[in-house]
């Protein structure tokens, strides 16, 4: 608890330092939230990205199939697919938040999109062992 001064709150702080002090409350106080909205941003798109990672599995017998054929110049459907709703994300965060928030949020999806990429790969790894 504060010691008791007999000013009320903001008696004796320019407006500037007033102004400083209630910024750095609602910032603190907003601080979670944000946290917490970004989380489930993160997690819907991961979740819609996800999906698109199921055909990772369906490579090896895809190459088996069409190996006598030159390896493709473009690549697959899925990569496409899987980056359209973290490009969507950017664009919607482009005029709504501050750069470096939406950084972050993109960010967190292309790190939970590669996560689970990673996961589908090494799971048809160990299944041709």
């Amino acid at each position: 608890r504060l010691p008791q001064t007999g000013r009320t709150a903001g008696e004796g702080q320019s407006p500037g330092e007033l102004v400083r002090a209630l910024l750095a409350e609602a910032i603190s106080t907003l601080q979670p939230v944000v946290q917490e909205l970004e989380g489930g941003i993160v997690k819907q798109v991961a979740e819609v990205v996800t999906p698109e990672f199921s055909t990772v599995r369906g490579i090896l017998p895809l190459y088996r199939f069409v190996t006598n054929k030159p390896v493709p110049t473009n690549p697959s459907d899925y990569v496409q697919a899987s980056l359209r709703p973290i490009a969507g994300l950017r664009d919607a965060l482009a005029d709504t938040v501050a750069a470096d928030v939406a950084a972050g949020w993109v960010r967190g999806a292309v790190d939970a999109a590669a996560e689970e990429f990673s996961s589908q790969a090494s799971q048809l790894l160990e299944s041709t062992r």
